[in-house]
């Protein structure tokens, strides 16, 4: 057993032992570890698991891809239906309010329904390759 000597910063903090009726000379010297380690707060517990990364990079992909293809698949669509191309850029001051705003709106609401069935589609098939709900899904 190590033993530590008596240490003005260590006592007056408390942080080796706060029980007063142990001596300071029979404390145990794994106050180093305690002092720069800090376990409680330590590297594991802010690196998330490595179910949770591959999850993130999962759930996250699917979203992107629901992304692109949603707007190329509402291009498509309002080529054939509108006189005016699909504007590329809605902010562009040439482009009339109008078709800004209904192209806005429909980017919007297409992107964000396949962003949800995106997600749920991910989970169904993390559950099924993990036999266990994604992470951020667990009750704990």
């Amino acid at each position: 057993m190590l033993l530590h000597r008596e240490n003005s910063f260590h006592t007056h903090r408390g942080t080796i032992n706060s029980d007063p009726s142990i001596g300071t000379r029979h404390r145990v010297a794994n106050v180093s570890l305690r002092r720069f380690a800090r376990f409680d707060i330590g590297y594991t517990s802010c690196m998330p698991d490595r179910k949770t990364l591959s999850w993130k990079a999962v759930s996250y992909g699917a979203g992107a891809i629901a992304a692109l293809m949603t707007r190329r698949a509402l291009a498509m669509v309002w080529n054939q239906f509108a006189e005016v191309p699909a504007p590329e850029q809605a902010a562009d001051r040439r482009i009339p309010w109008i078709p800004a705003l209904s192209w806005a709106v429909a980017t919007g609401v297409g992107v964000s329904v396949m962003n949800v069935v995106a997600q749920r589609s991910a989970a169904t098939v993390w559950e099924a390759a993990t036999h266990e709900t994604p992470p951020p899904l667990q009750d704990d």
